[in-house]
Order: structure tokens, then sequence, then C-alpha cells
């Protein structure tokens, strides 16, 4: 885990992100919540969409790698996450995508999220 000071987001590195500007900005507020030094900050874009941004703690970069239709699990300590993690929830009142949408394991290496194999 990242014990130095953390960084805000910069929003040169991600001129996108600026449509976002408090909701990032406050986001950050609640420290590191994934991959040892990273905050995940995530809203709605409509009926089971969520999209986001990974902001860098140590530099303050900002990337467009979130994207979600039926929710995620991430921890701070792990760089490991979970998404369309309720697909497997029983009592999820989602309408059922589950054709379109599936479970999946991701990691992030660096400036982006692969599958894990």
């Amino acid at each position: 885990m990242y014990d130095g000071k953390l960084a805000e987001p910069n929003f040169t590195t991600n001129p996108e992100a600026k449509m976002f500007v408090t909701r990032i900005t406050e986001g950050c507020k609640e420290g590191v919540n994934f991959g040892g030094h990273y905050t995940i900050i995530y809203w709605g874009c409509g009926t089971s969409c969520q999209y986001g941004v990974i902001v860098d703690r140590k530099t303050g970069h900002i990337y467009n790698e979130y994207q979600s239709s039926l929710g995620s699990e991430f921890k701070k300590d792990s760089n490991l996450i979970i998404l369309n993690s309720d697909y497997i929830e029983e009592k999820a009142q989602y309408i059922p995508l589950y054709q379109l949408e599936k479970f999946e394991l991701k990691i992030w290496k660096e400036t982006t999220f692969v599958n894990v194999d």
C-alpha cells in the first residue's frame, strides 16, 4: 500500500475527464480504494450502466478504463477487479441482460485492465 502524499487528479492527462471534475475530485477525497495506489471513481450512465475512471494517486494521471453494466467488486490492496459482479447476485432486480453481459475477472496492468485467463 502506498503511504506517500496522494496526488490530486491531473485533468491535463485526460481532457475528456474534465466533464466530470466535481465527481472525480470528490471521489478522490475518499482515498485509495484499488491496487495499492489508485482510486476508482464511477457513476451511472443509464440503465444497467456504470462508467468511470481510475486515478493514479502517485502521479494524478486519470485513465478512462472503468466500464460495467452490472456492478463491480474490488479492493484497495489488490489489482484484480470483478466486473458485472451483480450478474451472480440472485436477488438483483435488473432487467435480464445476462445474454448481453458476462461476469469478467480482470487485472490492472500499469495503464489498462486485461483479462485474467
